[in-house]
């Protein structure tokens, strides 16, 4: 009996022996299809992914292995990547519209980071200050004298945004130190996390200024050469009348003289009249030159009394 116990717990032994070697061949089998199944899609899906962080290139797509749900998320994968791709060409296409405009602007345009250094100017502004001068402080370039202006605009931007601050006839020193004056606007550019920093547009306004002064000095002296018209036309008008006040004096003499039959005096009579005729002549000549000429350097007026004074251009 005892015999026959053992030889039947010996080959109950073998049996399951048996049962966990065919259990364990058909574990091993499964879990390599499953590998397949499971496994590959990911590391598919892991590879590409690394694709696209290296080398930005999303025109790259997952492989579908399978029409289950793993191969339901390689789908979806590649669509999201199509749509990022689609994006991400719109987005390069308006960054160069945009840039174009930027670059082709009659104004200039930078921007400053959070530190206020130059992140990015355009080439009217390069050709403005002469330099490049991206990552130097923007401060660089403005007049020592007008610093304190230029942070005051800086600061009003941030606590008025999203408004702009503005300021005008700024002075800017370029690269060879020479003095240009511009209107500019700031204003803040947000970003995910809020304000990433600041964009200038502006435009050089030194000519304008220039010409505003030129015309104000011009103003200036119109107003003087018309102060010293009024003075000279009230001189020539009190002269003018000077020789008809005598003609008409040596007129009514002549007269008196005729009706008196005092013909002795009517030759000096006439010689007069003649004498202040010719001087008004000679007078309304010179008026006449003086219109022509424009300006009055030294001026001298005939008087009755003084028939030797000449009014003259010298």
């Amino acid at each position: 009996t005892q015999s026959r116990s053992s030889a039947a717990s010996d080959v109950y032994k073998r049996q399951m022996l048996f049962v966990l070697a065919i259990c364990t061949i058909v574990a091993l089998v499964f879990g390599s299809q499953m590998q397949r199944i499971i496994t590959v899609p990911f590391e598919n899906l892991l590879g590409v992914t690394k694709a696209i962080r290296q080398n930005q290139d999303y025109q790259v797509r997952a492989r579908k292995s399978t029409n289950d749900e793993l191969g339901e998320l390689a789908d979806s994968f590649n669509l999201m990547l199509e749509e990022i791709e689609t994006r991400d060409q719109d987005l390069k296409i308006s960054e160069a519209w945009f840039r174009g405009i930027i670059e082709n602007s009659s104004e200039f345009v930078c921007v400053l980071d959070h530190n206020h250094h130059l992140a990015y100017i355009n080439p009217v502004l390069e050709r403005l200050i002469g330099a490049s001068a991206i990552g130097q402080m923007s401060s660089k370039y403005v007049d020592t004298s007008q610093l304190d202006l230029f942070m005051d605009v800086l600061e009003r931007s941030i606590s008025q945004a999203p408004n702009s601050a503005a300021v005008n006839e700024l002075r800017l020193l370029t690269k060879t130190s020479e003095t240009v004056y511009v209107d500019l606007s700031v204003t803040c550019l947000y970003g995910i996390l809020g304000i990433d920093g600041l964009v200038i547009h502006g435009r050089d306004v030194t000519e304008r200024l220039h010409a505003s002064r030129e015309r104000e000095r011009l103003i200036e002296e119109l107003e003087h050469k018309n102060a010293e018209l009024e003075s000279f036309t009230y001189t020539v008008s009190h002269d003018l009348k000077s020789p008809l006040v005598t003609i008409n004096g040596f007129a009514g003499l002549l007269k008196k003289d005729i009706e008196q039959n005092r013909m002795d005096r009517l030759d000096q009579d006439i010689e007069c009249i003649q004498t202040a005729a010719q001087t008004m002549q000679k007078q309304l000549q010179e008026l006449l030159d003086l219109s022509r000429i424009g300006r009055v350097m030294n001026l001298s007026l005939i008087h009755i009394s003084e028939p030797t004074r000449l009014l003259s251009i010298s």
